[in-house]
Parts: structure tokens; C-alpha cells; sequence
């Protein structure tokens, strides 16, 4: 059996904050529809364990800005990532909930972990939409809203839920918008969380992906102190 903390902490070494790169910067709203998947040439392969699982495809957030979603948003990143959409978000209200995550990381955000809603409604939640829908959450930096063409949501959602290779069955009910995936990108580390759970929970859940600094001094015994009279 893996020895999951001697894991984490042989990983901490590896960890590397990827600053947000800005591709392209476009009229906020606008619906022009660049091809969904940016060319396979400019894919650095240096990426983590399970890299090949995240597409390189260009999505814009909330301010209007492209970005490549694998490089700029995930590599070498703590994530959580949910699908939603503005529409069904007053029925399934899963962002009041993460702005409560949101609240409980405090500076770690944007730092430490870095949050990325997609919309899966792309059609009506353009960035204009996204930014005021975000605006009335009190959404902080280190939070972006994201939306692109439908195959690229789509190409992301299967990185996310399902086997590299294969797509959702048709009759299978897609459960993504109930669901919040967190991972620390460098190791390869994932889990799932229900998008309603207890937002300290959430919070906690970070702790079990993300490396921890190695041990310094010397070791401590454990158990019973010696008796020296």
C-alpha cells in the first residue's frame, strides 16, 4: 500500500505556480468563434502525470481575455473546476456556495488555489454575462468565470468525468453541474466533490491533493514518554 503523506511530501519539490499567460484580449460579449482547438504545436508536453487528460483549448473569462485552458488555467496549478450556467444556477444554486469556499480560502486564493467555473450554456453566458453574474457574487481574482465553443466545453468535460477516449454515453445523465473536480495538477492528484457539500469540507478536501513541506530536525517519538527516573 502507497504511503499517501511520504507521497505528498516526495512531490512537494515539484511544485511550480504557473502565472495566467493572456493569449488574446477581445471586445467583451463578442461572438466571434476562433478554431476550438489551438495547434498541437504549441502544446509544452512538460505538463503533469495526467496532462494528456486536459485539452489545450482557447476559452475566454469573465474580463473578456482567451486563454489556453491545459497551459494557462490548469499546469502546474491546486484547481477546483464546476460546470454551471447562469440559467440554471437560480434552481441549482452551486456558486453561492463555492463564493462560501471562496470565503474560507481567503488569500489562498488566486496563491495557493485557483477556482474555474464553466459555463456549459455558452450560447447565452458570453463573458458579459458571465462578469456581471460573477460581479453579483463578490467573485475575487483567482475565480474565473469560462466559457468557449461547445466541442471545447465538451472536450473539457470528458477530461474531467470520463476515461481519455471515451465520450458520455448518450443515454447517461450528464451529473457535471453537481459536481465540484479538485486536483493538484503537478502530481496528478484528483478527486470529486458533491457542488453542495459543506464548503468547509470542500476547503478540506484541497488539503488531501496538495504536497506538504518535508519534515525538518530530527524525528519525534511517538506514544509514551520515557521515564528517565
Amino acid at each position: 500500500m502507497i504511503d499517501r503523506r511520504a507521497l505528498l511530501s516526495g512531490i512537494a519539490a515539484t511544485t511550480a505556480a504557473v502565472s495566467g499567460i493572456t493569449i488574446t484580449t477581445g471586445r467583451r460579449g463578442t461572438a466571434t468563434a476562433p478554431p476550438a482547438f489551438a495547434d498541437a504545436a504549441c502544446r509544452d508536453e512538460s505538463g503533469g502525470p495526467t496532462a494528456d487528460r486536459f485539452p489545450n483549448v482557447k476559452v475566454w473569462s469573465q474580463d473578456g481575455r482567451a486563454w489556453l485552458f491545459y497551459e494557462d488555467l490548469i499546469k502546474g496549478r491546486t484547481v477546483l473546476v464546476n460546470f454551471m450556467s447562469i440559467a440554471n444556477d437560480a434552481q441549482y444554486p452551486v456558486t453561492g456556495n463555492l463564493a462560501r469556499v471562496q470565503a474560507i480560502l481567503g488569500d489562498r486564493l488566486g496563491r495557493n488555489v485557483v477556482v474555474h467555473s464553466i459555463t456549459v450554456d455558452p450560447l447565452h453566458d458570453t463573458p458579459d454575462a458571465l462578469r456581471v453574474f460573477a460581479e453579483r457574487h463578490g467573485v475575487r481574482p483567482g475565480w474565473r468565470f469560462l466559457t468557449a465553443e461547445p466541442a471545447a466545453i465538451d472536450a473539457i468535460k470528458n477530461g474531467l468525468f470520463y476515461t481519455r477516449g471515451h465520450t458520455t454515453p448518450h443515454h447517461q445523465q450528464d451529473c457535471s453541474v453537481g459536481i465540484v473536480r479538485y486536483g493538484h495538477e503537478p502530481a496528478g492528484l484528483w478527486g470529486s466533490v458533491p457542488a453542495r457539500a459543506d464548503p468547509f469540507s470542500i476547503v478540506e478536501r484541497l488539503s488531501w491533493v496538495q504536497p506538504r513541506p518535508m519534515p525538518t530536525g530530527q524525528p519525534r517519538r511517538r506514544g509514551p514518554q520515557i521515564r528517565t527516573t
